[in-house]
């Protein structure tokens, strides 16, 4: 777990007023966010491989465009997962969070509203730390993003459809 979870209310509130004393260079905060996303879809590639290589999902990328106050207009890939009939879908929402260093939407293909987000978060040293959050749970619980919660997350959705 990240110290970002446990923050107070006075801890939010300073850091958004140090953003805004600071000014950020929007366009070194993309870049450094599309390399983010680049190398999150390469590790879920490697995750799959077997899998894709056994002809069981078809990994695909689709390129979008994201509208950010503060960055712009920007294009980013969007990683499309397609297995079973199905269609799990990582969706970059954007950099520009309050809390977080970047958000991607994960869910199943026309099940948004069931979905999860994955927020980023950099560690001490800069490497890209992703966590995922249920934002529509009551516990609110956030949990490292790793093969073994991306896989479970790809066979709860598929289990909604076999029983």
């Amino acid at each position: 777990m990240t110290v970002k979870e446990n923050l107070t209310l006075k801890e939010k509130l300073q850091i958004l007023k140090d953003r805004a004393a600071n000014k950020i260079d929007w366009e070194i905060e993309k870049e450094k966010w599309l390399v983010s996303v680049s190398k999150l879809y390469q590790v879920i590639e490697k995750w799959v491989d077997e899998l894709v290589t056994e002809g069981y999902i078809q990994i695909a990328k689709k390129t979008i465009t994201v509208t950010e106050d503060e960055v712009g207009v920007y294009q980013i890939p969007q990683l499309e997962i397609a297995y079973a009939g199905k269609c799990a879908i990582l969706e970059p929402i954007g950099v520009d969070m309050a809390f977080a260093d970047g958000r991607i939407d994960f869910y199943l293909k026309d099940r948004k509203d069931k979905g999860y987000v994955l927020l980023l978060w950099k560690d001490e040293e800069g490497n890209d730390d992703w966590h995922l959050y249920n934002e529509r749970s009551l516990s609110q619980k956030i949990f490292p993003f790793n093969q073994a919660l991306f896989e479970d997350t790809l066979e709860q959705w598929l289990d909604q459809f076999l029983w």
